[in-house]
């Protein structure tokens, strides 16, 4: 009889050792059997069909099509053996077997997910595969050690004869197999033949075949012929979601994964409780030398297409970024689009102290901790532009071609699913008494899939395109004011107290850094501000960046202030505390939310005690400033 043969013993005996299924709480049944009593339903030929139950054990943390992969290639195997195949299952392993596991495995890219986040992934991918399930028996099952396969096929047996008993003929039966690689055969030795249980080995590669034994129920499935399926792992995957690569990502998942693993689309029917484990998952890695947060929109519209990507960079010393650096390097991206390009991400490299004090320049010129801080806040609420710390990091002074070298690895490392397919470029951007030199663009040209981009200062600067060796000219800004800035000039603005220069050349961030810097600004860049703000040799040295307001700057700076409020928010105007909180963070994005509670919880209110007039704010933001100056 059926239930005999998967008893290994008669019927009677096998109802009288019936498994208790472990309670499984929220995780629902322990093996879904809806889809194989369909399929028994349907008229099966049990005297030509030999039905079989595939299942595939492991962590799914997460799920992705290579499981998937497994299964199919493991139902085509049966199939030609003369199997039907009536069900299949992920089988997702309990939380205590998945640290463990990983524990010894020494999986990286952070901790597993939650059983009942796996668990509804595998429900959500299993429609990829005919007639596949998510089984939680495994789930729910206590303990730190896996189930044997013995253990799995058994309460498997089980399920079945509590559920489908009616729909199997006496004398028919139906095996159960597991899936598996080359490397997990040997879990399978506790299986019985007899007992209509075997395995289906999936090989990772034409090196990894095991021998079958059919007579043993033991088959070997092909390979793969999806080279990223073949390669793809978990621990690939877990990086790729971290560094959001949507190419790499959307290629090892099914959509309805993927959209969950990009924070596209959110996971439902899960415990709040055990939602922190996606949300540790998805939370992106510490920013490196090349920061690549932003590029992650850009890189995600460039699937729409298949323009090649550009990756600029231009370096300096930045001391300070003005608004003509920022001008500069979208020019550029402009001028890289019309040209064919994706443009994807810009990066200003900042000078290290060595390449300051070697080339000799002249002026108060800060250092590359300074430079690099005041730059981060000028590109703060910029969308394409990041700061590099590379270059200032390095011992020595690298050429142009070492940054850009520098800038590429460290973007195919992070994207190295979507840049290993697509081609990249990278562009040096730069003015055309550094970029527009035909000793530097041919050092540059000369590496293949490097180009230079030179932004004119002015429409008198003629410069030659060569599109062919990547050598492109864009466009001079068409505001004036922004092609004029040096930033020589724009230190001697800052030294000699000129706000009325400074607000027109830097950034607003950069403005209130510079004049008006934070206690715990002012503490760490305490030799930086005293070197900034310095008067000439003989004249009286102010030494703290308070100074800078105290020459008559406060007044100034209010006045500006409460113009620009009153521009944008009309005369006499009065915000509630979020609606200020919101402006003051978009003028300044390196405002913290503490840091701008702290501040409006003090500031003057109106009669009713929930509007704070502009006015009144500003004055009361400069009055100590104001008052020393006077």
């Amino acid at each position: 009889p059926l239930w005999a043969a998967l008893c290994g013993g008669a019927l009677a005996m096998a109802d009288e050792g019936l498994q208790a299924a472990p309670s499984c709480g929220t995780f629902g049944e322990p093996w879904p059997l809806s889809i194989l009593e369909e399929c028994l339903e349907g008229g099966l030929d049990f005297e030509y069909d030999m039905p079989a139950v595939i299942v595939l054990s492991g962590s799914f943390s997460p799920v992705h099509r290579g499981h998937l992969e497994m299964l199919r290639l493991a139902r085509c195997r049966l199939e030609r053996a003369g199997y039907t195949v009536v069900a299949g299952f992920l089988s997702p392993w309990s939380d205590e077997v998945v640290a463990s596991h990983e524990a010894s495995e020494g999986a990286s890219a952070g901790s597993p997910l939650r059983a009942e986040v796996r668990l509804r992934l595998c429900q959500l991918a299993a429609p990829e595969v005919a007639f596949t399930s998510a089984a939680s028996w495994e789930t729910c099952r206590p303990g730190a050690s896996s189930a044997s396969w013995l253990e799995v096929a058994d309460a498997l047996r089980d399920a079945m004869l509590q559920r489908c008993r009616s729909h199997i003929p006496d004398d028919a039966a139906v095996s159960i197999f597991f899936v598996c690689d080359a490397d997990s055969v040997s879990q399978g030795d506790g299986l019985r033949a007899t007992s209509h249980q075997g395995i289906v080995v999936v090989p990772g590669d034409s090196y990894d075949r095991v021998e079958e034994r059919p007579d043993d129920l033991v088959f070997t499935a092909d390979e793969t012929l999806d080279k990223h399926i073949g390669d793809l792992t978990t621990d690939l995957l877990r990086r790729a979601i971290k560094n959001r690569d949507p190419l790499y990502v959307r290629k090892s998942t099914p959509k309805v994964i993927a959209d969950i693993l990009l924070g596209e689309a959110e996971l439902e029917d899960v415990p709040e409780e055990c939602m922190p484990s996606l949300r540790s998952l998805l939370e992106p890695p510490p920013e490196g030398s090349w920061p690549m947060r932003k590029v992650v929109r850009w890189i995600a519209e460039a699937q729409g297409h298949d323009k090649p990507l550009a990756l600029l960079v231009a370096r300096g010393l930045f001391a300070p970024v003005h608004r003509g650096h920022v001008a500069m390097m979208h020019q550029a991206s402009e001028r890289l689009e019309r040209a064919g390009y994706a443009a994807i991400g810009g990066w200003f490299s900042i000078a290290s102290d060595l390449e300051v004090a070697e080339s000799k320049r002249t002026g108060r010129i800060p250092s590359a901790r300074f430079r690099q801080h005041a730059a981060s806040l000028a590109v703060a609420d910029d969308d394409f532009i990041s700061v590099g710390s590379w270059q200032a990091e390095e011992e020595g002074i690298p050429s142009n071609v070492e940054v850009m070298e520098s800038l590429v690895d460290a973007a195919c490392e992070h994207f190295f699913g979507t840049l290993e397919e697509r081609p990249v470029r990278v562009f040096f951007v730069g003015g055309p008494e550094v970029a527009g030199k035909p000793k530097e663009q041919q050092s540059i040209t000369t590496q293949i899939g490097y180009g230079v981009v030179v932004v004119p200062r002015d429409g008198e600067d003629v410069l030659l395109e060569k599109p062919t060796n990547m050598i492109f000219s864009a466009d001079s800004c068409a505001d004036e004011a922004v092609l004029t800035l040096r930033g020589s000039a724009v230190r001697s603005a800052i030294g000699s107290g000129d706000l009325t220069m400074a607000d027109r050349a830097l950034p607003p961030a950069v403005a209130r850094f510079l004049v008006r810097p934070t206690a715990s600004e002012e503490r760490d860049f305490q030799a930086d501000f005293e070197l900034l703000h310095s008067a000439p040799v003989g004249a009286d040295r102010p030494t703290s960046a308070g100074s800078f307001a105290s020459r008559g700057g406060a007044a100034c700076a209010a006045s500006g202030l409460k113009g620009a409020l009153r521009k944008c928010c009309g005369p006499a105007a009065s915000l509630g505390s979020d609606e200020l909180g919101k402006l003051l963070h978009l003028i300044d994005p390196s405002w913290s939310a503490e840091e701008l509670a702290a501040l409006l919880s003090g500031a003057k209110r109106s009669g009713n005690g929930e509007a704070i007039p502009l006015d009144d704010f500003v004055d009361w933001v400069f009055a100590s400033q104001i008052a020393d100056a006077a």
